[in-house]
């Protein structure tokens, strides 16, 4: 086990604690709630390569949408 700190926004720490409880509220109160948040992230760490895809593709939207704006 180790313990660290993660600088995340207000919108992805709340989704992460409603996925820690639904995950809980399956496995029953007995469960750590280190088991589920370690699993989440292992989850999402698995995903790491759609997870930035996606990212650039926002990016990239981003980008194309500030250059339209420019041209005007």
């Amino acid at each position: 086990m180790t313990r660290q700190s993660y600088y995340i926004n207000r919108e992805a720490a709340d989704a992460l604690d409603d996925a820690v409880d639904a995950v809980l509220a399956v496995l029953g109160p007995d469960t750590p709630r280190h088991v589920a948040l370690s699993a989440i992230i292992r989850a999402g760490a698995d995903r790491a390569t759609d997870v930035a895809a996606t990212l650039a593709e926002d990016r990239a939207t981003e980008l194309e949408r500030r250059i339209a704006e420019l041209r005007k």
